[in-house]
């Protein structure tokens, strides 16, 4: 038997941002609702709340929403028919099944006391749509297959109430808004609807698939553990060289580096009429081209180097790794049509090619955060010198080595 679930979650974190398992570690997180059903039978709704006089309200609001043999249990218990299949090593259905899986098993699901869900149990209905060739994202899914249509009215209601309010108030109240909690508990039963409507029609992962996909939510699971402490010390240096960077831009043209379309004018205003626009191909271009003057190439070279990508990743890595300072979720299942992983967040299949040989050299030279030290050390701009150590911020664990393959 079949158990397809899915879930309506509250939360500080961003979830773009942070990603799933920093997401569902957070002591804010909480499962506002979560709609399942078993193979083709009717939706059950679970709003995880005692049934105060407010979830009456929303309760009688939803009744209209949901087909006639659906049902509402409002209840801070998880209800028995879904915890004795996922407590009975029962298969676990979601459209993105990591979700789920993570955030029931993390602090949502602990407030909760939901029975723990195993990696071996879930199946994920957009991992089968990668790997047939066809969209991912549960909308574009069901409307490619013809299949229930996932609720496209219900978006904004979910972001208001799964997102913190700005003001002083954090939340909106059950009592406040009813219908809009009615709508976002008719969106998630919805969304049931149309996992299993793909489901139905789109082939399982082989055995072999599968057991791809279970080795991918292990090592997402695992992580990989950064050098907090080597990317503190090399962001004090980035930032100390930043300051330079703008000061120059200023006193060259009276604009910091981030004024972007300012610095374009000047660029224009003084010699080089032609730059059509600031993408990172076209200041190449301009720099490389003779017709450009040179007070114009050191504006863009100084434009290109205090904007450098490649160096975004340390912070990103301090936003989104675990309280155990690692990195999980950072690769997705056949992320290209050719089955191949690709990289979510913090990108790690994608780390600027290193200019220096000596990367453990540098990293260990960063923490006397002395700019000027690292200069005299390498004959090349410094902020190529802090992305050619991105690479250096993932490291073993403790008694352990980190082992490079190719699958």
């Amino acid at each position: 038997m079949k158990c397809h679930l899915d879930t309506e979650v509250y939360s500080e974190v961003n979830l773009k941002d942070a990603g799933v398992y920093r997401y569902a570690e957070h002591e804010s997180t909480e499962l506002l609702v979560a709609c399942y059903a078993f193979d083709d039978g009717p939706v059950t709704v679970w709003i995880p709340q005692a049934p105060t006089s407010a979830y009456v309200v929303v309760s009688n609001l939803l009744k209209a929403r949901l087909k006639e043999d659906d049902r509402i249990i409002v209840s801070a218990s998880v209800p028995d028919d879904l915890r004795d299949h996922i407590a009975g090593d029962g298969q676990v259905w979601a459209h993105n099944a990591q979700f789920e899986r993570t955030v029931l098993n993390g602090v949502a699901g602990k407030k909760l006391g939901f029975p723990y869900i195993k990696i071996e149990q879930t199946r994920c209905t957009a991992a089968k749509m990668r790997v047939h060739g066809l969209p991912a994202a549960l909308e574009d899914a069901s409307a490619a297959l013809g299949t229930a249509a996932k609720d496209l009215t219900g978006k904004g209601v979910m972001l208001q109430l799964c997102r913190p309010r700005s003001g002083a108030v954090k939340r909106y109240d059950p009592a406040e808004v009813p219908d809009k909690y009615a709508q976002l508990f008719s969106y998630c039963a919805d969304d049931v609807r149309a996992e299993r409507g793909i489901d139905n029609v789109v082939p399982d992962l082989t055995r072999a698939e599968q057991a791809v996909y279970e080795l991918d939510q292990r090592a997402n699971d695992r992580g990989i553990l950064v050098d907090t402490k080597m990317i503190e010390d090399v962001q004090f240096l980035i930032d100390q060289y930043k300051t330079e960077l703008e000061a120059l831009c200023r006193e060259w043209t009276g604009f910091k580096p981030t004024q972007r379309e300012k610095i374009a004018e000047w660029v224009r205003a003084n010699g080089y009429a032609q730059l059509p626009d600031m993408t990172a191909d076209t200041v190449r271009h301009c720099v490389k081209d003779d017709a450009c003057p040179e007070p114009v190439k050191n504006v863009l070279k100084l434009y290109s180097t205090y904007g450098m990508k490649a160096v975004s990743k340390y912070p990103k890595m301090l936003e989104a790794m675990c309280a155990d300072h690692r990195l999980r979720g950072m690769f997705l299942h056949y992320g290209a049509g050719t089955g191949r992983w690709s990289s979510l967040i913090v990108q790690l299949q994608n780390l600027f090619r290193p200019v220096i040989k000596d990367t453990d050299t540098a990293i260990a030279e960063f923490r006397h955060r002395d700019l000027d030290w690292i200069r005299m050390l390498y004959q090349v701009d410094p902020m190529k010198v802090f992305s050619s150590c991105v690479r250096g911020a993932l490291i073993a664990a403790p008694g352990h080595d980190i082992l490079a393959i190719d699958y």
